[in-house]
């Protein structure tokens, strides 16, 4: 699980976005999507929760000695793939950012 809090201005629409695309069945239906268990906009505070299945982010991957140039390739295919996905949908999800 993973819970983010947000206490800036600039993050909350973006996270309604989030949750917005999270709540689609035509999106959480694909693997690579984490699963949004429920949210909590009260107060001026906005809290998300995920449910992650990895073990780690790539961002932490890319760091370790065995994670190797096959690896990254793979987790690139995958990731081209989850765009295409969510590009290709009616209406098309743009994705704008994306971070490790």
């Amino acid at each position: 699980m993973f819970c983010y809090i947000d206490e800036e201005d600039y993050n909350r629409q973006r996270i309604k976005d989030e949750i917005t695309l999270l709540q689609d069945h035509k999106v959480i239906s694909h693997q690579g999507v984490a699963k949004l268990v429920g949210f909590c906009d009260e107060d001026g505070h906005l809290s998300v929760v995920y449910d992650l299945k990895t073990p780690d982010t790539v961002h932490n991957l890319i760091k370790k000695d065995n994670f190797g140039w096959l690896d990254r390739v793979k987790i690139s295919v995958q990731l081209a793939c989850l765009l295409e996905y969510l590009h290709c949908q009616d209406p098309p999800y743009i994705i704008h950012n994306l971070d490790a």
